[in-house]
């Protein structure tokens, strides 16, 4: 695993979408970072802390774009936006436990996954559409 450089592969030409994920990222390197000097046990709640808010927004701010455009897998979006928010809470619940180097290194395996794959493999889904909606 390493530092996510922003790259066009997770460009979906929607700018208010592309600039929370781009936000995303540097929290992920952040926490990368802190993880490669040693102290990621040190930074690791406060950073899911504020990973699990912004990401809470950047869900809201999402569903009511696709909402906005009409995309029909909204409540399919809905749920697996959910089923992050609840695992990043199991995290925090671990955490509550003791912040580890392995649960730190556990986080950000998850984080860089879920990621690279809900913007690629998600979110790619409304692109065309959403680029048409935020352009009209």
């Amino acid at each position: 695993m390493k530092i996510i450089k922003w790259n066009d592969a997770l460009e979906l030409g929607i700018p208010r979408i592309d600039d929370d994920h781009r936000r995303w990222v540097e929290m992920f390197n952040a926490l990368f970072s802190a993880c490669l000097a040693g102290v990621g046990p040190d930074v690791l709640a406060g950073t899911l802390q504020q990973l699990l808010d912004y990401t809470k927004g950047h869900f809201q701010r999402e569903e009511a774009f696709l909402e906005e455009i009409g995309f029909d897998g909204l409540e399919e979006h809905r749920k697996i936006h959910a089923a992050m928010v609840a695992e990043v809470q199991k995290i925090e619940e671990q955490l509550r436990k003791g912040a580890t180097h392995d649960l730190s290194a556990e986080v950000l395996s998850f984080l860089h996954d879920w990621l690279i794959d809900h913007i690629t493999e998600t979110d790619v889904k409304y692109a065309v559409m959403g680029r048409a909606g935020a352009n009209a």
